[in-house]
C-alpha cells in the first residue's frame, strides 16, 4: 500500500525538484551577464513551486530566489513553497532586489504583455530589464521522471474511460450523453478536470476537426470519432480514436485505414535528433499517395505536459519544423482527414521520446 505523503515530505520532494528545475532555468538564460529572470504565468509558477496561484511573482536567480504572492496564498505558500516566500506588496520585492544585488532581470516576452513590461520599468528604475521569447519552453518541454510518472497515469485513465464510453455506444444515444460518459468516469476516478472539452463526433459531424458535441443521435454504420482527455496532477492526456463499423461506407473505411497507415509513418522516425519536420512529412507522403493531402488540414501534433498544447508544433513549416526531437519530450502525432458533409477519421497517439525511440502510450488501443 502507497501511504500519502506527509507535508514535509511532499515540501522536502518539491525542494529537490526545485533546486533541479530552479539551477536548469538559471543555465537557460541566455544573457550570462544577466542571470536572474522573474516569471508569473501560473504554469510557470506551478512548475518550480508545486502550487497552484493564480497571481504571484517568482524571482529566479543564483543565490536569490524567492516568490512574491499576495495575502490569499502567503499562509499556504510559507506552509508548502520550496522557496523563500515574501508578501508582494509594497517594497517587498523592490528592497529583496536591493539586498541581493539583482539588477539585471529577464521577463518572458511571450507571456508579458508590453503594457506590464513598460510597468515593470517605471516601477523599478534601477533594474535593467530585457525580454527573452518563450523563456521556460526549452526546459519545460524535456520531462522529468516524476512528470513522466504523471502522464502515464493521466493516459491511462483516459484509455479506461474511452473504452467505458465506447461500450455505451447504441442506436439512438446522443454525441452529449457520450461525452458525459467519458467525463464522469474520468472525474469519478481521479480527474480533477478534464483536458479539454471532450469530442465526440457522429457520422459526417466527423468532418469537423474541432467539433462541439450536440444532441445528434448516433445511427447504425456511423464512425465514431473520440478526441479525448483529462488531468491528473495537474499534467493531461489527450488521444482520438475512430471507431468505424464494418459495414460502414467504404470511403470512411478508406480514409480511417489510410489515418492509420500516416500516423503509424510518424510514429516509426520518432526518436532523439529527428526533426519534427520528418515526422510530418512521413505522414503526409501516405496521405499524399491515397489523393487525399488536402483533407488533412491541421499540424501533425503538440508537445503536451502542464498544458494540453505545449512546444513543440509538429509541421513541416519554418522553424517550428527545425526543431529536434530529444529524449524526454512527450509529443502527440495525430493526422486527421476531415471530408465535407461525407465524414472523417482522425487517429492520435501520445509518445514519450526515449533514448533510442518512442514509447507509445496508447500502443494497446491500436
Amino acid at each position: 500500500m502507497q501511504l500519502a505523503l506527509t507535508d514535509s515530505q511532499q515540501s522536502l520532494k518539491w525542494c529537490h525538484m526545485n533546486t533541479r528545475r530552479i539551477d536548469a532555468m538559471i543555465d537557460t538564460i541566455k544573457n550570462p551577464s544577466c542571470r536572474a529572470c522573474l516569471l508569473e504565468e501560473p504554469i510557470d509558477l506551478y512548475y518550480f513551486t508545486g502550487l497552484s496561484l493564480s497571481a504571484g511573482s517568482l524571482l529566479i536567480a543564483p543565490n536569490a530566489s524567492a516568490l512574491f504572492v499576495d495575502g490569499r496564498y502567503y499562509a499556504i505558500a510559507r506552509k508548502c513553497s520550496p522557496l523563500e516566500v515574501h508578501l508582494k506588496e509594497g517594497e517587498n520585492l523592490k528592497n529583496y532586489l536591493k539586498q541581493k544585488k539583482v539588477d539585471f532581470i529577464a521577463v518572458d516576452s511571450s507571456k508579458m504583455s508590453v503594457d506590464a513590461f513598460e510597468q515593470k520599468k517605471k516601477e523599478f528604475l534601477e533594474i535593467r530589464w530585457v525580454t527573452i521569447p518563450y523563456l521556460t519552453r526549452a526546459l519545460r518541454s524535456i520531462k522529468d521522471p516524476e512528470e513522466l510518472a504523471k502522464l502515464r497515469r493521466s493516459a491511462h485513465l483516459t484509455k479506461q474511460a474511452f473504452i467505458f464510453a465506447k461500450q455505451a455506444l447504441k442506436e439512438g444515444v446522443s454525441e452529449l450523453e457520450i461525452a458525459w460518459k467519458f467525463e464522469s468516469f474520468c472525474r469519478e476516478h481521479g480527474a480533477s478536470r478534464m483536458a479539454f472539452e471532450p469530442i465526440v463526433a457522429f457520422g459526417d459531424h466527423c468532418a469537423f476537426p474541432h467539433h462541439h458535441s450536440t444532441n445528434r443521435k448516433f445511427r447504425h454504420k456511423e464512425g465514431v470519432l473520440f478526441d479525448v482527455g483529462c488531468v491528473i496532477d495537474s499534467y493531461a492526456s489527450d488521444m482520438t480514436r475512430t471507431v468505424i463499423p464494418m459495414d460502414a461506407p467504404e470511403k470512411i473505411q478508406r480514409i480511417g485505414e489510410i489515418v492509420k497507415q500516416a500516423q503509424a509513418a510518424a510514429c516509426n522516425l520518432c526518436k532523439p535528433g529527428i526533426k519534427v519536420k520528418e515526422l510530418d512529412e512521413a505522414a503526409r507522403e501516405v496521405l499524399r499517395k491515397g489523393g487525399l493531402e488536402e483533407y488533412f488540414t491541421h499540424s501533425l501534433g503538440h508537445g503536451i505536459g502542464l498544458e494540453t498544447h505545449e512546444f513543440p508544433r509538429l509541421t513541416s513549416k519554418g522553424m517550428e519544423g527545425e526543431t529536434v526531437l530529444q529524449e524526454g519530450m512527450v509529443i502527440t502525432i495525430e493526422p486527421g482527414l476531415y471530408l465535407p458533409e461525407i465524414g472523417g477519421a482522425r487517429h492520435e497517439d501520445t509518445v514519450i521520446v526515449t533514448k533510442d525511440g518512442m514509447e507509445n502510450l496508447y500502443q494497446d488501443l491500436r
